[in-house]
């Protein structure tokens, strides 16, 4: 992809040389390809264990260990505001105009005029966690079968870091620095009960606590970029669906044989219409993870021919 240029961008962005404010004019922004970038090296290790105990029949459980270590790893910034916020973290990235009488008094830079948040190559990144994954079936009566399925993925340490010159950060459980900050923990749980053409479901999703930048600066939010709140809480979502099949040729002759062949099936995403949660920031109002939209309802319908 070639870099794209918007010459009269207006994004916001807080810069902190010019006093920690946030700013709106139009200026440049290259953002797209990178034909500097260089491949990212790799180096994996993955130790999987597969159970399916005889006492317990029908019982699957999958745990994976795994440890990912990256060099030249290609890192995009989260916008302006995370270039300005680490300036010696991407050098030659921010052009500024020639501070003016008031900014030499009251010790700023210039004003920006080209901001460059294109992807960039970092010192390395390395990740260690562990995923484990439950799958249960029974048979409860003739026709009637019942499964279980969980999935958790545990993270147990995601470590960048940008330049030779810059700390190792820590970067679990918290958002709005990479796109790839993980959450510590995130796991989903299904019941599933199927008798004859029907089938019913119950699925629940945890998304653990995480961290945002606030008006303190920390290590891994050098600025103050945000307006409060340091922590947006766990949320456990809710959802259910109902299907049925219609078998082919169940109906003879005129119109209802279209219905033949065909899966109906309603889903309720977020059944008590929880609100996501909140953070009183410019940019990203809600967290990332959960969807504003709240409850939803879909009717969906799928032929086989």
């Amino acid at each position: 992809e070639s870099p794209r240029s918007n010459p009269a961008a207006i994004t916001p962005f807080t810069d902190p040389a010019r006093g920690n404010l946030t700013y709106n004019y139009p200026h440049e922004e290259i953002s797209g390809g990178n034909p500097a970038l260089k491949p990212e090296l790799s180096t994996s290790w993955n130790y999987g264990i597969i159970l399916t105990p005889r006492v317990l029949p029908g019982l699957t459980l999958t745990l994976d260990l795994w440890e990912i270590e990256k060099v030249d790893a290609i890192l995009i910034p989260a916008g302006p505001s995370v270039v300005l916020a680490s300036p010696e973290s991407y050098p030659g990235r921010i052009v500024r105009a020639a501070p003016s009488p008031a900014d030499l008094a009251a010790g700023w830079l210039g004003v920006v005029t080209s901001i460059d948040y294109r992807p960039i190559n970092v010192g390395f990144t390395k990740t260690t966690g562990i995923d484990a994954k439950l799958r249960y079936t029974r048979e409860l009566a003739a026709g009637t079968k019942l499964t279980t399925l969980a999935s958790v993925t545990w993270t147990d340490s995601f470590r960048d870091q940008i330049l030779p010159i810059n700390p190792i950060v820590e970067r679990v459980g918290t958002t709005g620095t990479t796109a790839s900050s993980p959450l510590e923990w995130r796991g989903t749980g299904s019941v599933f009960l199927e008798r004859g053409r029907w089938t019913g479901g119950i699925t629940t999703t945890y998304i653990d606590s995480h961290q945002t930048s606030t008006t303190t600066p920390s290590l891994v939010f050098p600025t103050a970029n945000g307006l409060d709140g340091a922590k947006i809480p766990s949320a456990t979502l809710w959802d259910a669906q109902v299907s049925y099949d219609i078998a082919p040729g169940h109906y003879q002759g005129n119109w209802r044989r279209w219905f033949n062949a065909t899966k109906w099936t309603l889903s309720v995403r977020n059944v008590f219409n929880k609100e996501p949660e909140f953070r009183t920031d410019v940019y990203s109002p809600y967290s990332r993870f959960e969807d504003p939209r709240q409850r939803y309802v879909t009717l969906s319908v799928k032929k086989s021919l």
